[in-house]
């Protein structure tokens, strides 16, 4: 490549102009009007006479992770196979029994399984390997996972630098939607499932068009209720009046009435779901009502319950036959602090702390710790449900 400022011909043309000019490429090309295409580009490849198709063909041979890669460089057969054992790095079952034979295969399967849970820190196998218990666990996964965050850049790089950094990437990702013109097709392309596009397409037979898509909801175990609602259901009363006949597990309303489908024909938005919620937890047999101090207070079985997450806790309990007690002072004289949850077969009290990342409330959880852990109790700490209804699971051997 010949360099406009030297007339010399570069081979690594960015360390010339970074070494020699001591000016960046961006800089560069502004200089002289350049516009540079990438051979991973499908401009690029139209300027030297490609079509679109042959473009993208000369794109997906350069990338390691697209399948085309490897059968051009290995051919059909061995490529396919090089490509699958690549593409999940050594976890490919099937490859391994071939290379291995199945006893062996089957061991180096399931060792390499075992290990990358354990070395992979995005998991929660790695810092319980490491000594953490499982809410000390669960918060060094949440701060790893949250890399680019307010919070982790002004950590990383104090407080002004940090508002700087978060800013400069704010406004790339600005001039990035700005400069595309055409963000509304691509985002109309991206969701080919949208509603409004079975609704332009289908007609008066768009529902069932949705409900048959690909990708659809057939795969939870619950669709045949969606697709029951949105066959049989016209208004919104008859879903709060009908849906505890249909749907017998309380646990998988919230996620009903969060479909998108469900959202649409029945007008559910913001404004008006959580009024709509405790409707059809009245036909449940859940009552609730508000308290100023700890906001709705949620009823089931005679049992009360200061949070939606609670009542979720504690209605496994209650369903599975659990014993348990309630919002009770701590065995501890002179404590004034209440438990969630105690469940006495297997001597463990929970604390759901749904409410985490309030300063407030976070320094009284450090608080309460702090007293409750030098009395030797067993508690579990954690604001994921699922992960505390685990724990019980795994103490009770389900």
């Amino acid at each position: 490549m010949i360099c406009k400022i030297c007339n010399n011909n570069i081979k690594s043309f960015q360390y010339h102009l970074k070494k020699v000019h001591n000016i960046k490429k961006s800089e560069y090309n502004t200089k002289f009007n350049i516009k540079w295409y990438s051979p991973y580009s499908i401009e690029y490849w139209r300027q030297k006479g490609y079509s679109d198709n042959d473009a993208k063909y000369e794109i997906s041979i350069r990338r390691i992770y697209n399948k085309n890669y490897w059968i051009n460089k290995y051919g059909n057969g061995e490529g396919i196979i090089k490509y699958n054992f690549f593409i999940k790095k050594g976890f490919n079952k099937e490859y391994l029994i071939e290379k291995y034979g199945k006893q062996n295969g089957n061991k180096i399967y399931n060792d390499r399984i075992n290990k990358r849970k354990n070395n992979n820190n995005t998991k929660i196998g790695y810092w319980l390997k490491k000594g953490y218990n499982e809410a000390e666990s669960l918060k060094k996964l949440k701060d790893r996972q949250n890399t680019r965050g307010k919070d982790k850049l002004i950590e990383k790089y104090g407080k002004k630098e940090g508002l700087k950094k978060l800013n400069e990437m704010n406004e790339r990702w600005q001039t990035s939607l700005s400069e595309n013109n055409n963000m509304v097709e691509i985002n109309k392309k991206k969701d080919g499932a949208s509603i409004e596009f079975f609704i332009k397409t289908h007609g008066d037979n768009w529902i069932q068009k949705y409900l048959e898509r690909p990708h659809s909801n057939k795969k939870h175990k619950y669709a045949h209720i969606i697709n029951y609602i949105c066959n049989n259901f016209k208004f919104q009363d008859e879903l709060v009046n009908k849906l505890h006949i249909v749907l017998k597990e309380w646990k998988y309303v919230r996620y009903i009435l969060h479909n998108k489908l469900i959202m649409f024909l029945f007008g559910i938005n913001d404004e008006n779901y959580e009024n709509l919620l405790y409707k059809i937890m009245n036909t449940y047999g859940i009552k609730n009502y508000k308290k100023k101090l700890y906001g709705n207070i949620i009823e089931y079985r005679g049992r009360k319950y200061k949070s939606y997450g609670e009542f979720v806790i504690g209605k496994y309990l209650e369903d599975n036959d659990i014993n348990f007690i309630n919002n009770k002072k701590y065995p501890i004289g002179g404590c004034r602090f209440l438990f969630d949850f105690y469940i006495e077969n297997i001597n463990l009290f929970i604390e759901y702390t749904g409410m985490e990342g309030i300063k407030s409330y976070d320094a009284k959880i450090i608080k309460k710790k702090d007293i409750l852990i030098k009395n030797n109790l067993n508690i579990l700490f954690s604001n994921d449900i699922n992960f505390i209804i685990k724990r019980i699971q795994t103490c009770y051997g389900h």
